[in-house]
């Protein structure tokens, strides 16, 4: 999957800005709060990811820059796909184990929840492939088009992870 970027964005309490950017794309890691570098390190991803995505990090970006050519990519929202695929569970944020080894417990880093999101999407596909073809069917009918869903479907349709 390497055509997927990772990412993560700390926003201020005060200011709403973008405050902290983390990422990882290629293998590679970006920490750093320069816009114009992330998207510099995410020229080369077709899609991008991360956890709550939509409804956090993609609307502070769109508020602080408005339009970009990084909106044009698909977005994968692992918040959601672990919603659907993972309905049993009680909650379903990403759990930060790096606050225990940390003196700051409400610190949040993000280029480390960039990987925490990496390795829940690659959970989230493993889950995916476990279920019965009927069932991935009629997610990818219902939820396939839907553009809160549609990079998921993409991602896993383009890996052969199920069939129409």
């Amino acid at each position: 999957m390497d055509n997927v970027l990772y990412f993560d964005f700390e926003i201020s309490r005060n200011s709403k800005k973008i405050q902290d950017i983390g990422a990882i794309h290629h293998g590679l890691e970006f920490h750093k709060n320069n816009i114009s570098d992330f998207f510099k390190f995410s020229e080369n991803s077709e899609y991008a990811c991360g956890h709550n995505i939509f409804n956090h990090d993609l609307k502070y970006l769109y508020d602080q820059i408005g339009n970009h050519l990084f909106f044009k990519r698909q977005f994968i929202d692992t918040l959601l796909i672990s919603a659907l695929l993972f309905a049993d569970k009680p909650y379903h944020r990403l759990v930060k184990d790096y606050h225990i080894l940390d003196d700051q417990p409400y610190a949040n880093d993000p280029l480390y929840d960039s990987k925490l999101s990496k390795q829940l999407l690659e959970d989230e596909i493993n889950k995916f492939g476990e279920l019965p073809e009927l069932l991935k069917n009629i997610y990818f009918k219902l939820l396939g088009g839907h553009k809160r869903f549609k990079g998921f479907f993409s991602l896993i349709h383009r890996n052969d992870s199920f069939n129409d």
